[in-house]
Order: C-alpha cells, then sequence, then structure tokens
C-alpha cells in the first residue's frame, strides 16, 4: 500500500536529491525556460514536458515533503544543487495557481546562514543602487523555519529569460556594471548567467559576493572573458590576446588586472581559474 504521506514527486539520481515538488502542482510555463534546477536545462526541460503530458507520476519517486513545506501558504518545488557544490544549502520555488510567487533560498548551518544574510543585505542595497538602470529582486522576508534559515525573494517576470547576446544587451550590462562601480562596489560573480531580460529591462541577479571595492577591475574581466569564451566561444587564445591588449599596457594596469584575476580564482568565479594558468604560464 502507499503511504498516505507520500504527496511529493522526487527526482533523485545515483542517491543525490535534484527536485521535489507537490504530485498535484502545475507546473509554471517559467520553469521551462528558467530551469529551477541543475542540468543545464536539460533535465529540467524534460521533466517539464513529461509533467505537461501527466508521465512524471508514472516515472518519479513519490516521497513525503521536506517538512519545512508546511510552513508555506503556497505549494513549493524544492531543489537541490549537487553534493559538490554544497550539502548544507537547498532552493525553492513558491506555487500557487501555476504561477510562481516566490523564489526562496534555503541554509542549513551557521556559515551557510551568514552567507545568505549577507546577500539579502547585499541585494537590498543593490536595489537602491540600480537607480531604473537594471533591476533587483526584492527581498520578500528573512526567516527562521526550525533548523533552516531562509531568505525569500521577489519571483523574476514569467517572461523573464537569459538576455540575447546583442549588442544592445551587452551594452545595457556595461552600464550596469559602471553604475555598481560609481557607486563604489563590484558585483563579485558579474557574468552572463546572472543577467535576465524582461521585456526592455535587465534584471541582475544573485549579490551574494557583492562588496566595496576600490579595484573594479574584477567585474570588467568578469564580464568581458566570460562573455568572450562562454557564450561568443572565442578561444583561450584570442581571450588572453584581448586581456594583453587592454590590461598591459603599463606595469599599474597590469597589477591591477592580476589583483582583480587571482580574486577571482580565489573565490571560484566566472574564468577566474582559467585566467589565473593563463596569465601566470606566460609569465605576464
Amino acid at each position: 500500500m502507499a503511504d498516505s504521506a507520500a504527496n511529493n514527486l522526487a527526482l533523485e539520481i545515483k542517491g543525490e536529491k535534484w527536485v521535489s515538488y507537490p504530485s498535484r502542482m502545475r507546473f509554471p510555463r517559467s520553469f521551462d525556460r528558467n530551469y529551477p534546477f541543475r542540468g543545464r536545462g536539460v533535465v529540467s526541460r524534460a521533466l517539464y514536458w513529461l509533467h505537461r503530458m501527466g508521465m512524471d507520476k508514472f516515472i518519479l519517486k513519490r516521497v513525503a515533503p521536506p517538512t519545512i513545506a508546511s510552513q508555506f501558504g503556497f505549494e513549493v518545488a524544492f531543489f537541490w544543487p549537487s553534493r559538490i557544490r554544497s550539502t548544507s544549502r537547498f532552493y525553492g520555488y513558491g506555487v500557487k495557481d501555476g504561477k510562481v510567487v516566490e523564489y526562496i533560498k534555503f541554509a542549513m548551518g551557521e556559515a551557510e546562514r551568514l552567507t545568505l544574510e549577507r546577500e539579502a543585505k547585499n541585494t537590498i542595497h543593490a536595489g537602491a543602487i540600480a537607480n531604473h538602470l537594471f533591476r533587483v529582486p526584492r527581498v520578500l522576508g528573512v526567516h527562521e523555519y526550525g533548523e533552516a534559515f531562509a531568505v525569500r525573494y521577489q519571483p523574476l517576470p514569467e517572461d523573464a529569460h537569459v538576455c540575447p547576446l546583442t549588442d544592445d544587451w551587452i551594452a545595457r550590462a556595461r552600464d550596469a556594471r559602471r553604475q555598481i562601480e560609481a557607486a563604489g562596489y563590484i558585483h563579485g560573480d558579474f557574468a552572463w548567467h546572472n543577467f535576465r531580460a524582461a521585456g526592455e529591462k535587465l534584471w541582475i541577479l544573485d549579490w551574494e559576493e557583492m562588496r566595496q571595492a576600490k579595484n573594479c577591475l574584477g567585474d570588467e574581466i568578469c564580464l568581458e572573458c566570460g562573455l568572450a569564451y562562454y557564450w561568443q566561444h572565442k578561444s583561450i587564445e584570442q581571450v588572453m590576446e584581448m586581456v594583453k591588449s587592454k590590461y598591459g599596457c603599463n606595469a599599474s594596469t597590469r597589477a591591477m588586472a592580476m589583483e582583480a584575476v587571482d580574486d577571482l580564482a580565489r573565490r571560484k568565479v566566472t574564468m577566474g581559474d582559467i585566467l589565473k594558468r593563463s596569465l601566470y604560464a606566460e609569465e605576464w
């Protein structure tokens, strides 16, 4: 006999949790475009269409929902990162009537809690810096749920999608970077995967690494090199030529660029480790 409390459907691969959601939940359309869990969009898109066809009920495992699910006045789809990335953080999308109403980050343990608290404060401050040039999700609340700590965010608009690789959107990202820099801050992970387009509005996500900084080249290098290498598919040799041309003009600029690259590498941020290996290999 099936467990009457097993009201969630769960995807587990090789013993790792990927996602768990109420069996009666109706997937929002945005789950197809803004994938809610790992797998580079392939796994989530397949799951989205299995759900639309009603096949997920026959394929996925039935489980009890996480106990924290009872704390919300709406259904929550939970998802987990790879164990390699984190074992003390997980995420959720609050869903009501087939619409995403909240995005929630959960932390277990003091270290992750402090990280989420910092991100919440940074996000609020970033909203003040934005000044209509870009958008930042509002913080809707910070809560304790037993052992879990949660920060609730405004969801992205339903039509949000990864920004097109056009001159216009690249210029918008650069303008946003300059505005953050003018306020004396760096975003800290200013990479294309943290940008979304909704209509004509640029949304910038994940302010966890934001901080005051005198050396603001980190955001510029993160944006330009990551965009060239990962999104425009230029070779590392081409990226290196770009770096040397832009920052190799004098010893002071080279030193600032190396300091920024070292910081990106230390924090395991976009292109940091690749650039550091390449620059030191060439004794730049």
